[in-house]
């Protein structure tokens, strides 16, 4: 049982590999893009609404 299973998982995988390298690309393009892109202005607003206040406080 345990060997047809593993069967069918390796099966699964040669069948899906095609959409799984694609979506591996599509992860590593959107992650370059987040640490290559400046933020935008609206992003950072945003963002500066969730930093708390403590940690403003300590800012020179």
């Amino acid at each position: 049982m345990a060997q047809t299973q593993q069967k069918r998982i390796e099966q699964w995988k040669q069948e899906h590999k095609a959409e799984q390298d694609a979506a591996r690309q599509e992860i590593k393009r959107l992650s370059f893009l987040l640490t290559t892109r400046p933020a935008s202005q609206n992003w950072q607003a945003t963002t500066n609404l969730h930093i708390p206040s403590v940690a403003l406080s300590m800012s020179p």
